[in-house]
């Protein structure tokens, strides 16, 4: 629902287009404990190993630094 990766199979309208902006891991890691703009921190929702993957698989999938 907020971003688009080819990848995953998710098309959304909030977010930037992550296939566009290829994050790396260190900076979706980031958004993702600290929360960014409409985004909000997922820090007390995940776990940190839950957060490592998904930051290291946005950014594989996206072409992003690693």
């Amino acid at each position: 629902m907020c971003h688009t990766l080819q990848d995953a199979g998710t098309e959304g309208a909030i977010g930037p287009i992550l296939d566009d902006l290829k994050p790396t891991a260190a900076r979706v890691k980031k958004a993702v404990m600290e929360g960014v703009g409409v985004m909000p921190s997922f820090a007390q929702k995940l776990t940190a190993a839950q957060i490592d993957a998904l930051a290291l698989y946005v950014s594989r999938a996206s072409g992003g630094s690693h």
